[in-house]
């Protein structure tokens, strides 16, 4: 089962990207697109690393690779609902501040002072809203 998820997100990947293909696509879906695939990326890559750390015996990298692997589905689960969101109520601001948080989120206040609406949700939050919207009962299991 898995490994069955993991080859379809391997197949989601996008290879190679023409400069044809950049001009033609619009700037808000490029942004989308190329956000979730650093995701996908992520996720293929903590799962791969959790499972070669399992069968080497290193449990210290394979506890650090799943916690990896959470933290990306809640960011996952998080741009997502912010996504339907933009989109149900056709605000393209909404869509781009939902984008941009996931990619250039921080806590640095040097970069606050700047950007000011790039100030990072905390990622425990976001585990537990992912923990509360997977299993409705008060026991949080992540």
């Amino acid at each position: 089962m898995v490994t069955d998820a993991l080859l379809s997100l391997r197949g989601r990947l996008v290879r190679e990207i023409t400069r044809r293909q950049i001009a033609a696509t619009p700037k808000m879906v490029w942004k989308i697109k190329s956000t979730y695939q650093c995701l996908i990326r992520r996720t293929i890559e903590a799962a791969d690393g959790m499972r070669m750390a399992w069968n080497a015996g290193n449990l210290l990298t394979t506890m650090t690779m799943a916690r990896s692997l959470i933290e990306t589905g809640a960011i996952v689960r998080n741009l997502t609902d912010l996504v339907k969101k933009a989109v149900a109520d056709k605000d393209v601001d909404a869509l781009d501040k939902a984008v941009m948080q996931a990619g250039f989120a921080t806590r640095d206040a040097v970069l606050l002072a700047e950007r000011p609406d790039y100030k990072a949700t905390n990622i425990l939050t976001m585990i537990e809203r992912l923990d509360k919207s997977l299993f409705k009962d008060k026991t949080p299991r992540l």
